[in-house]
């Protein structure tokens, strides 16, 4: 039912936690056209969702210097009425504009859901882990989304624990996933990949508190993921079928079915 794209590979950004770039060197893009080959193939192979995928999405530009945007311009031209929908895996939230945003307001085959990786709620130490935007700009990406786009439902990913995080720094992340209501949230205790620049920042934060700090992180999130998903109670979605339990919405909200033998994997109802 639903397959994955990798479009771009590698990284130049350098989070101050992570070792990809050491590992997959710079980014690096693959064709359009290459892309839509493959994408043709799976659609005749009866997949109806594509995700596209990749370290840093964000930064896709081909030889040919076509863009994220321009590629999503070609898959909507050239699998009109063969696509269901097309998905964004991860991607930064400096890399959401009011392009993508129009693409995803007005393409029918554009999920209304994006995973936007926050890492922490707090300015200083978003500037301790090399990410390039603030708490506050970060919130404009969410609500311009919320704002433009129906139903649009927005995840993320937060690292708690991370060398310096005083209870200060994990309340401002605390109050920055109340107030951008993420429909899901994966919490990762800071753990030390050798090789990174965290690795040499003093102030590690005990394990102890790492986790009672995720605990609570945890908790918050389910509570809002609990809100979202009961206020759509009643209502009418389209559900991709992805096994006998049953699939996803559009803006990815998990459906379970009580008739599920009567819907195929791959099939689209509502």
């Amino acid at each position: 039912s639903r397959a994955i794209v990798k479009i771009q590979s590698g990284c130049s950004q350098y989070c101050s936690y992570c070792i990809v770039p050491s590992k997959r060197g710079v980014v690096y893009s693959r064709p359009v056209e290459e892309i839509i080959s493959e994408i043709d193939g799976l659609l005749q192979a009866g997949y109806r969702e594509i995700v596209l995928t990749g370290t840093q999405i964000g930064l896709y530009k081909d030889f040919n210097g076509r863009t994220l945007i321009s590629l999503l311009a070609r898959m909507d031209d050239k699998f009109f009425n063969r696509l269901d929908r097309v998905r964004l895996s991860s991607i930064s939230p400096s890399f959401v504009n009011e392009k993508l945003v129009d693409w995803m307001k007005h393409s029918p085959i554009a999920c209304p859901h994006l995973h936007l990786s926050l890492q922490s709620g707090s300015n200083r130490i978003l500037q301790l882990m090399n990410r390039y935007y603030t708490r506050e700009e970060y919130l404009e990406f969410c609500q311009l989304c919320q704002r433009e786009i129906p139903d649009f439902c927005v995840t993320t990913d937060v690292i708690v624990g991370f060398p310096g995080e005083t209870e200060s720094d994990f309340h401002d992340t605390m109050s920055l996933v109340q107030e951008a209501c993420f429909s899901k949230v994966h919490v990762f205790p800071f753990s030390v990949r050798p090789g990174t620049l965290a690795e040499q920042l003093p102030d590690k934060v005990p394990s102890a508190e790492i986790k009672k700090r995720s605990s609570q992180l945890l908790e918050l999130s389910k509570r809002i993921s609990y809100t979202i998903k009961r206020s759509y109670i009643g209502k009418e979605l389209e559900v991709m079928i992805e096994s006998s339990c049953g699939g996803f919405t559009r803006n990815y909200l998990k459906v379970l079915l009580r008739s599920y033998h009567m819907h195929p994997t791959g099939r689209l109802v509502r």
